[in-house]
């Protein structure tokens, strides 16, 4: 191991850079959501806005990604001129609302799931250009595991959006339904930003940077690679899929739909029995979120919540439960070796000046903890590895990191948790268990140029991980700086000089 010196833009790291950053900088990965159960709507009004009368509620089936390849079309247009309409006649609103909104440029079936390529014709709102900073997608690629999962989920919500698009055209003549990103689950599974074609005056590129980002895409890893991209690399950006689900996560989501129609069924319900018995038009927000709360209790007395496949039995299956931790982790982290595979692939077939490029693979933060999958998939192309905010053992950073559990809950009958010496054991497990994991892929990746930059205070990925990471590398280059995970980020610009002259001294494949 080489360990750089603590060195950005020619100066030491002073101490004033020791700062604890109270609020989660745009680098730092987010929490994901834990539950789908609704809470109290924080607005009543907009919830009741996307009610639906049960006897009429949309029917969906299980759609088949093969399905959902047939019907993605060229263009979308969420809505459009009735037949017989000249455009030219509508009014602002609805000459607005005909406008195409994208074009889909690629739809391509793989063995592992379907990428999608499009252009958008319209500008994004302002909330998701703020919250995608650094990161406006323009590609998806749906896994086959995850549409298994969460196909279904997708079709549902598309049946409300387009019930919800119908009540704006019943009184029109001159406006139909036309086709929704979200009829065709555009943005489902793993977003992708893509490189653009090249341009007559842009330079012969050098290869390819499959980027990971972190959970909250930001513009700080961007920053970091502009000397690579000024000596000619491409960004093919991947949005960091790192949640494992337990194998009956379809059980629990179903189970948490069928609460949430029936606590909104029951709701309306007992709004209409009072408005029945009184002169009102509309309840006051005392009544209705009485109403509410009832709702909410009948409901959850009613669905039962399948427990997690990942709850802990007896002493004597604790293996068991190591090996179903170890392939939900793995199959996630395949997820997004997947992606990036179909990126590649796609680049490859329709970017002639990129085919057989080399390939520096970027991890950040919780990108990094499937970089090392994705680089021992991509090889022999790949040039260089970096890894930054990294660690090995996803079950123990799940457990110990102060941001997240990536999805791995765990909990014993009837106790909140379990001790920490059946922790430790599960954890000694699940790293004989898990083929993907940076813990045991790291050895693997000996002879690959890997720079890993690390935090001395990180507790998101905790400081610990990261030096096992270390541990099970081989002759990997290291630049520790004394900051917590998210002001790593900080600083990642001022880093942009050496990490380009650190790839430039390693040698292509």
């Amino acid at each position: 191991m080489r360990e750089y010196p603590l060195l950005v833009n020619g100066e030491i790291l002073l101490t004033r850079l020791l700062v604890v950053f109270t609020a989660v900088l745009p680098g730092a990965c987010a929490s994901p959501a834990r539950s789908n159960a609704d809470s109290y709507p924080a607005s009543l009004t907009t919830w009741e806005a996307e009610r639906f009368d049960p006897t009429q509620r949309p029917q969906t089936h299980d759609e088949s990604l093969d399905e959902l390849h047939k019907r993605t079309p060229k263009h979308l247009q969420t809505f459009l001129p009735a037949p017989g309409i000249n455009p030219e006649t509508l009014d602002p609103n609805a000459r607005k609302a005909i406008e195409p909104s994208y074009r889909i440029n690629h739809n391509d079936r793989t063995p592992t799931g379907l990428l999608r390529v499009y252009e958008r014709l319209q500008e994004p709102d302002a909330e998701w250009t703020m919250f995608m900073s650094g990161f406006e997608p323009n590609g998806a690629f749906i896994p086959n595991s995850w549409w298994e999962t969460f196909g279904w989920q997708n079709s549902r919500q598309a049946a409300s959006n387009r019930e919800t698009r119908e009540t704006w055209v019943t009184d029109r003549e001159d406006v139909i339904l036309g086709i929704d990103s979200r009829d065709i689950s555009l943005d489902a599974g793993i977003l992708l930003r893509m490189p653009a074609p090249r341009s007559e005056n842009d330079p012969e590129p050098v290869g390819i940077i499959v980027h990971f980002n972190a959970m909250t895409p930001n513009e700080y890893e961007f920053k970091s690679l502009a000397r690579l991209v000024e000596r000619g690399w491409v960004i093919a950006s991947i949005d960091t899929r790192i949640t494992a689900d337990p194998p009956n996560k379809r059980e629990i989501e179903q189970a948490y739909a069928q609460l949430n129609d029936l606590r909104r069924d029951l709701y309306f319900q007992a709004e209409a029995g009072l408005l029945a018995q009184s002169d009102a038009t509309e309840l006051d927000e005392q009544t209705r979120r009485a109403i509410y709360e009832k709702a909410d209790r009948d409901a959850t007395a009613q669905v039962s919540i399948p427990e997690s496949a990942f709850l802990l039995s007896e002493q004597s299956e604790l293996e068991d439960h190591a090996v179903l931790i170890a392939q939900a982790v793995d199959r996630t982290i395949a997820q997004n070796v997947d992606a990036a595979s179909a990126a590649v692939a796609h680049l490859d077939a329709h970017r002639p000046d990129l085919a057989g490029k080399p390939i520096i693979v970027a991890g950040f933060s919780a990108g990094s903890l499937t970089a090392p999958a994705v680089a021992a998939r991509l090889s022999p192309r790949v040039r260089a590895l970096l890894l930054v905010g990294a660690g090995a053992d996803l079950f123990t950073i799940a457990r110990t990191s102060n941001l997240t559990s990536a999805g791995l809950e765990l909990s014993l009958p009837n106790i909140p948790g379990p001790d920490k010496q059946t922790e430790s054991e599960l954890a000694r497990m699940y790293r004989e268990h898990t083929n993907l994991d940076p813990h045991t892929l790291a050895p693997e990746l000996e002879g690959l140029p890997t720079l890993v930059i690390l935090a001395s205070f990180d507790k998101v990925i905790p400081a610990s991980q990261g030096q096992l990471l270390l541990d099970r590398l081989v002759g990997e280059e290291v630049i520790k700086l004394p900051l917590t995970h998210n002001g790593i980020f900080g600083v990642l610009p001022g880093l942009a000089d050496k990490i380009g002259d650190w790839v430039d001294k390693n040698p292509a494949p």
